[in-house]
Formats: structure tokens, C-alpha cells, sequence
């Protein structure tokens, strides 16, 4: 009937135009009086939607006309059985019966909820907006009859005592029992994801400004919100509870809004207004004397420094928040202190004291018997480990984790802490234990729902498949988390992964996708403000670029990552794009300023204290040498390379450098050194099962001992 009337309306109205008529449309006041014409359709009855619904409403009964009032004050999309019962005080198998006479008179339509909602949330009812706006008329104009505000009151009561219950299961502490509503978390998750969307209307509906609701859903929903990636969501309840607060006078409830608004904009990566709203949290604790609550503020603004690689003020933040715990005797908030200043301490690569700040949290969390925090620090622990390359410590502090998190049931967390420890494992080259690992991180997270953390073990699996050389594989695990990246709106994510795609697919020679990619990437880094990992994607086009025969380009990309390092004050970045630029500069026989690009990078890996990183400069710069025919250069360096690989245990590598010196040594015909720096090669690869790279260190040395037979021929 609707469009009847308005092509009638647009009929007798030609030289109206249509803007006029959709903004009159758009204003629900006047929208059903605009939804009427005079005259009839085929069979006689009047051209009016009021006229229409007030025909329906009228052959109901007194019980179905208050709920079909009453219905219009509830909040979002649609509702369910469970919720209307709450909302028309009544049971709900009494209120089934009246929606579903409803439906049967066209006021409202009903759909079912497959999946494992509780009794009474799989029926779902709702109106056509036409309808509602007809119905929340009648409910106004029958609002004390009908106690509509006390309706909308029980209905937020529901809302909020079922959120809070639902996030029980997804906090899931030992000390916090599990609410009964719900028979297991994916219960909880599955009514939360269906009423998502009623919830956050419940919340800011204005009913909400003085009930709890408007303040404590965003409090119960925080969890889910930022668990499913619904940021803007998140951002919405927590704002509107601040506001809400500051309206009452209620500081503390204030600037406790302002510090969940401050990690709701870190997950979307709005930095610089969560250190904004966390500054503002920080100030009102301090000035209402709420010491302990001021350094969980500073805690979670130290964490946002550190997201914007101001390491220094993220130290100094954390060391602030842990004085104030120690001052407090608040061991537990002290810990948590101290793992986050282990955080910040290894973006600093102050390596050492992140070790012990991990430590002295993980022996608090133990004492105070909170075995979540343990294994926060533990995790923490060995991602420090992992950068000073002791694996095998890396490798028990993970494991110890997951085990914790295992035996608790945290099941989202053992998953993070899986990625983690398949990352230490491909650093080992143990390839095929790192994707089994990565494989069971995504296999959690699939079966936790969580699309985004599957993703991100996708993400790590592609890794070790290209370290594998399967990297058709690589190609097809990256895509997939790039799909999921792009579907979920995690633009930052997506650019990551991009960027790794596009390694694998320059190892494929496929370059022009490859340099596509890495463009993408940069694109996307500059969009959300990440100007550090812009320079590693205009690094990885310098390398397609370099394979692409195309130098010039090559170099003009490394300028501008070496600059964006340079403003970021990523000296160690700063190392790696320089051993990259360093071989551009070699292809175009640019030999003394491919050295000096060397030199800086060692310069710089020595000051930063990674010595894995110091040999990789010293072995390319080897390489540089001997192309410049300076081959008692190249020997003297690449010896050093050699003995920082013996000293660091990466047997790996030492091999390759081995290799590359045994290559040198014969073009500089001192075959005898050259076959035993091969031969020793060889069988570092042969420790290392690597087959390949054996048999061409092996290939090598037979060539040595030709070269060696012809000389003393020749001799």
C-alpha cells in the first residue's frame, strides 16, 4: 500500500521534486500523515496507511492493543520472547501467544534464530518501521495507562542484568563464579551477537540517562565489544557514560568511563584521543585522591605511548603507576605495572631490564595466586627472549603460558600464546612444528568464533610456509587472512598481511603484484598513522624492485623508509632497510656507498645490541667486497659474521656465511681454505636438515677441489 500511495502522490504531483518528497518522508513526525491520498485502491478502501493499521488495531483484543503499544518502546530491531515478556511483565509463554496473534494480524513478522540462544531468544519479532511509528504514537498517547516508563525500565533491567551475566562467561576467572542464565560461553556470545545491535540502542536510548543502563552496559558489553572488533560501539557506551557522570557530578565514575573510552579508541587505533581521554582520567583520580584507580589510568596510557613508539614517556608512565602501587601496598597492580614497563623497556631494546621487570611480575602473580597475570608475564617473557634470540627460553616461557591458560580455560589467550610460541619455532627452523602450532591457534579461534585472531594465526602460518619455500601455500594463507582482515574493517591488519603477500609473491617472481601489494600496504600505514610499518612496506617494494631490475626505483624507496625511520627514531629499523639499500646499491656498481650503507647499518645494529642483525650487515657487506674485488676485505669480514653466528648459535646462518666464504676464498684461489670452509658448511646444514642448502655447500666444495687439481696442474 505504501508505494501505491506514493506513486499516486508522485502522479498528481509531476513538477515536485523528488528531494522534496523524500525529506518529507524522512521526518518520522509527519511521515504517516504524508502516507496518505485521497482516493481508493481496486477494491474501494482508502489510500491511507494510518487508516489501514487503525482498521488492524482495532479488531484486537485489550491485551494485544497494550503490547502492540508497548512494543514500540522497545529499543533496536527486533525482540525477543524472553525480552517482551520482561518488557509487558508477563510470562513468556503468555506473551507468545500475543505476538504471535500480532503477526497473524500483520502488526509484526517473526523470524527463528538457529544456533544455542536460551529458551525464549530464538524467536525473534519485529515491525515494519511504518508500523512502529503508527504503534509509538498509540504508546504515547496511552503512556500512563499502559505505565510505559516502568515497561522501559524492566526492559533495561533485563538487558543489563543478561549482559552482565553473559560477560561472566567471557571473563571467565576462577575467582568470579559463571552466571547460571547461561550454560557455557558460546551461549553467552551467541545472545550477545544476536542482541548487539538492541543493546546499544537500550544503552543510549533516553530512557537509559537515568537508569543504570545508560552507564554500567558499557561496562558489561566492554569484553564482547572489543573481543568482536565492534570498536565504534564500544566508543559509543563508554562516551556516553562519561558524559553521563559528568553530568551527575560523579568524578570517579567519570574519569572510570574516560579510561575504558581511552581502550576503546587504542583497539581502533585513535591514539591520540585515547591519550587525550586517558590524560583526562589520569588528572580527575589524582585530584579526587584515588590513588590505586590513578594508576590503572597511567597503566593503559602507558600502553597507548607505547602503541605510538614513545617508549621513554611509556617507562616513565609505568614506572609512576607501579610507585603508586608500591606506596599502596597493591602487589597485583604493581605486577601489572611491571609487565607493562617490560613492554615498553624492549621497544626500547633495553632488553635486560625487560627481563627482569617480566620476571618480578610473573613471582608476584604466582605468590598472589593469579594465574591469568602469570601467564600474561610469561608470555611477555618470552617475547623478550625471542628478541635476544634465546629460543629455548622463549620457547619454555610460551609453553609455560599456554599450559596456565590451558588449565584455566581461557581458551581465546592459549590461542594468542600459541601464535607466539610458532613464531619462536620458525626462528629455530623448526617449520613444521611452528605450523602445527600456528594450525592449532587458528583452530581455537575458529572454534572461539573469533574470525579476527584466526586471521592473525593465518597470518603466521603463511610465515613459516614461505620459510619453507611452499609458498603457493604462503600465498593462499595470506589471502585468506586478508579476506577476513577485510571483512572484519581491521584496515591496519589488512595492511600488514598485504605486506607479507607480497614478499611471498616477489619469492614467486611474480613482481608487479608484488610492488602492487607493497604500495597498498604503504597506503594503507599512512592512512592510520603508522608511519613505522610504511617504512617496512616501502622497504619490501625496494626489494621486489631490486629484483625487478629496476634499481633507481629500488633506492628512491629505501631513501624514503631510511627518512620515515629516521623521524620515528627507529634506529634498529633504520639497520635493516640500510643492508637492504646496501644491495640495490651493489647492482648499479655504486660499490664504496653499498660499504658505507653497510658500515652504518653495523654501526647501528652494535649500538642497539643485536648481534644477529650486526652479522647479517657484515655478511652482505662481505658480498659488496668481493664484487669490488677486495677479496682479503671480504675474507677479514666475513669471518666476523661467521664467529657472531657461532656466538649467538644460529648454525643456520653460520653455514650460509660459511658458504659465502668458501665462494670468496676460492675466487681468491685459496682452494684448500675454501673446501673446508664449504665442507664446514655443509655439515652445519646437515645438523640443521637442511637438505637443499647441504648439497650446494657440498656442489661448492667440489668445485674448490677442481680449481685446486687445475692449479697444481697447471703448476
Amino acid at each position: 500500500m505504501a508505494l501505491q500511495i506514493i506513486t499516486a502522490l508522485l502522479r498528481d504531483e509531476r513538477n515536485r521534486p523528488l528531494a522534496d518528497q523524500a525529506a518529507e518522508l524522512e521526518d518520522e513526525r509527519a511521515r504517516l500523515d504524508a502516507m496518505e491520498y485521497e482516493g481508493s485502491d481496486e477494491q474501494g478502501r482508502p489510500l491511507a496507511v494510518r487508516a489501514s493499521f487503525e482498521l488492524s488495531y482495532r479488531h484486537l483484543t485489550g491485551p494485544q492493543q497494550r503490547a502492540f503499544r508497548l512494543l514500540s518502546a522497545a529499543p533496536g530491531l527486533d525482540i525477543s520472547t524472553t525480552s517482551a515478556a520482561s518488557l509487558l511483565d508477563q510470562t513468556p509463554v503468555e506473551v507468545r501467544r500475543l505476538l504471535a496473534s500480532l503477526a497473524r494480524a500483520h502488526l509484526l513478522h517473526s523470524t527463528t534464530r538457529a544456533g544455542t540462544l536460551p529458551a525464549g531468544e530464538h524467536d525473534r519479532w519485529a515491525m515494519h518501521d511504518l508500523i512502529r511509528l503508527f504503534a509509538d504514537y498509540l504508546g504515547h498517547a496511552h503512556g500512563s495507562e499502559d505505565s510505559r516508563d516502568t515497561a522501559e525500565v524492566r526492559l533495561l533491567d533485563h538487558y543489563l542484568a543478561t549482559a552482565q551475566a553473559a560477560d561472566t562467561h567471557l571473563i571467565a576467572r576462577p575467582e568470579q563464579p559463571l552466571s547460571n542464565v547461561f550454560t557455557s560461553r558460546d551461549q553467552a556470545l551467541d545472545w550477545l551477537d544476536t542482541e548487539r545491535i538492541n543493546l546499544v540502542a537500550a544503552a543510549t536510548a533516553p530512557s537509559a540517562l537515568s537508569h543504570p543502563a545508560g552507564t554500567l552496559l558499557s561496562y558489561a558489553l566492554a569484553k564482547f565489544l572489543n573481543d568482536q572488533r565492534h570498536f565504534e560501539d564500544c566508543i559509543t557506551l563508554t562516551a556516553q557514560a562519561a558524559a553521563i557522570f559528568r553530568m551527575t557530578g560523579f568524578q570517579h565514575g567519570e574519569a572510570g568511563a574516560l579510561n575504558h573510552l581511552g581502550l576503546a579508541l587504542t583497539t581502533a587505533r585513535r591514539f591520540d584521543a585515547a591519550i587525550e581521554v586517558l590524560t583526562q582520567a589520569a588528572v580527575i583520580l589524582r585530584e579526587t585522591g584515588q590513588g590505586t584507580d590513578e594508576a590503572g589510568a597511567l597503566n593503559n596510557l602507558g600502553l597507548v605511548l607505547g602503541e605510538v613508539r614513545r617508549f621513554d614517556e611509556a617507562v616513565a608512565t609505568h614506572e609512576q603507576a607501579a610507585t603508586i602501587y608500591r606506596n599502596t601496598e597493591d602487589r597485583h597492580g604493581e605486577a601489572v605495572a611491571l609487565t607493562n614497563r617490560g613492554l615498553a623497556l624492549l621497544g626500547l631494546r633495553r632488553f635486560d631490564e625487560a627481563i627482569d621487570a617480566h620476571k618480578s611480575a610473573a613471582t608476584i602473580f604466582q605468590e598472589t595466586g593469579d594465574r591469568y597475570h602469570e601467564a600474561v608475564a610469561l608470555n611477555a617473557l618470552g617475547s623478550t627472549f625471542l628478541e635476544l634470540r634465546r629460543f629455548g627460553e622463549a620457547i619454555d616461557a610460551h609453553k609455560s603460558a599456554a599450559t596456565i591458560f590451558q588449565e584455566t580455560g581461557d581458551l581465546h589467550s592459549e590461542g594468542r600464546v600459541l601464535n607466539n610460541l610458532g613464531t619462536v619455532l620458525r626462528e629455530v627452523r623448526r617449520f613444521d612444528e611452528a605450523i602445527a602450532t600456528h594450525d592449532q591457534a587458528a583452530t581455537i579461534y575458529r572454534n572461539t568464533e573469533d574470525r579476527h585472531g584466526e586471521a592473525v594465526a593465518l597470518t603466521n602460518r603463511g610465515l613459516a610456509l614461505f620459510e619453507l619455500r611452499r609458498f603457493d601455500e604462503a600465498i593462499d594463507a595470506h589471502k585468506s587472512a586478508a579476506t577476513i582482515f577485510q571483512e572484519t574493517g581491521d584496515l591496519h591488519s589488512e595492511g600488514m598481511v598485504l605486506n607479507n603477500l607480497g614478499a611471498a609473491l616477489c619469492s614467486t617472481g611474480r613482481l608487479d603484484e608484488a610492488i602492487a601489494l607493497h604500495d597498498q600496504a604503504a597506503g594503507i600505514f599512512q592512512e592510520t598513522g603508522d608511519h613505522h610499518r610504511e617504512g617496512t612496506a616501502l622497504c619490501n617494494r625496494g626489494v621486489a624492485l631490486t629484483e625487478l631490475c629496476r634499481p633507481d626505483e629500488a633506492i628512491a624507496a629505501y631513501d624514503k623508509a631510511i627518512d620515515i625511520c629516521r623521524q620515528t627514531g627507529d634506529r634498529h629499523a633504520e639497520g635493516t632497510v640500510l643492508i637492504n639499500y646496501g644491495l640495490a646499491l651493489t647492482t648499479v656498481l655504486r660499490f664504496d656507498e653499498a660499504i658505507e650503507a653497510y658500515d652504518r647499518a653495523v654501526d647501528i645494529f652494535r649500538v642497539t645490541g643485536d648481534r644477529r642483525g650486526e652479522g647479517m650487515a657484515l655478511h652482505d657487506q662481505g658480498l659488496v667486497l668481493q664484487a669490488a674485488r677486495r677479496f682479503d676485505e671480504a675474507i677479514k669480514i666475513l669471518q666476523q659474521a661467521i664467529d657472531i653466528f657461532q656466538e649467538t648459535g644460529e648454525r643456520h646462518i653460520e653455514g650460509t656465511a660459511l658458504n659465502t666464504l668458501g665462494v670468496v676464498l676460492s675466487t681468491a684461489r685459496r682452494f684448500d681454505e675454501a673446501i673446508d670452509s664449504h665442507v664446514r658448511a655443509a655439515a652445519n646444514f646437515r645438523q640443521m636438515s637442511g637438505c637443499r642448502c647441504e648439497g650446494t655447500a657440498l656442489s661448492n666444495a667440489a668445485v674448490a677441489h677442481r680449481e685446486r687439481l687445475r692449479q697444481a696442474r697447471n703448476l
